[in-house]
């Protein structure tokens, strides 16, 4: 869940005690400055960003370099710009979304180790050693904050119609990223690789995030 919500920010600017007495140009200048960057916090364990980054040297290597813009915050972003096509497609991801949040904890699980019970004998442990050493990352992500309020306005709308579904942008597009990073994990390299061009082809005309 956001520290800040970027729909009470957006409605105080828009909605504000003073705007009777100002003047229709500093209107359109406040609006000017709500359209601004927001830097969201995207938290996953510290081994998907090292994964992330693997990932990205396999798409440099599989398209020769011809995707030079593509690094981790980059990759991230166009995980939740897909979500927020679906979004305007109107797509119900009610369900998924309840989904990614219960299975998040199956995402962020370690595979289970090899212990060492004997010369010759190994068993698979439970897996703490290594959640302890993977720990926890955050990269600071930076988009337009039209891109983040329209993921929170979709997800407050959401829990208006479940009050039982919570769910922030950051947290959003945090399960995003882990759910890709665990799926690229045992998936098709290739056919992500693929889908990540076609994507970007599709909005090579758009502007950054």
């Amino acid at each position: 869940m956001m520290k800040r919500s970027l729909i009470k920010e957006g409605i105080n600017a828009l909605i504000n005690p003073q705007s009777k007495r100002r003047t229709l140009l500093s209107r359109f200048l406040t609006k000017v400055e709500v359209e601004v960057e927001v830097t969201l916090r995207i938290k996953a364990p510290k081994y998907f960003f090292l994964r992330a980054d693997v990932f990205l040297d396999d798409v440099n290597r599989l398209t020769r370099g011809s995707l030079p813009q593509l690094e981790v915050g980059y990759l991230i972003y166009l995980l939740y710009e897909n979500f927020l096509e679906k979004i305007r497609r109107g797509v119900d991801l009610h369900k998924y979304l309840i989904a990614l949040q219960k299975n998040s904890k199956e995402f962020l699980k370690p595979p289970p180790e090899l212990e060492k019970r004997d010369e010759n004998h190994w068993v698979l442990g439970d897996g703490e050693g290594e959640k302890r050493k993977r720990g926890m990352a955050a990269l600071m992500l930076t988009m337009k904050r039209s891109s983040a309020l329209r993921g929170e306005v979709f997800l407050y709308d959401l829990q208006e119609y479940d009050p039982n579904f919570k769910m922030g942008v950051e947290e959003l597009i945090s399960l995003l990223f882990i759910e890709f990073i665990s799926g690229i994990r045992n998936g098709n390299i290739e056919k992500v690789v693929a889908q990540i061009v076609n994507f970007l082809d599709a909005h090579q005309d758009e502007d950054e995030y």
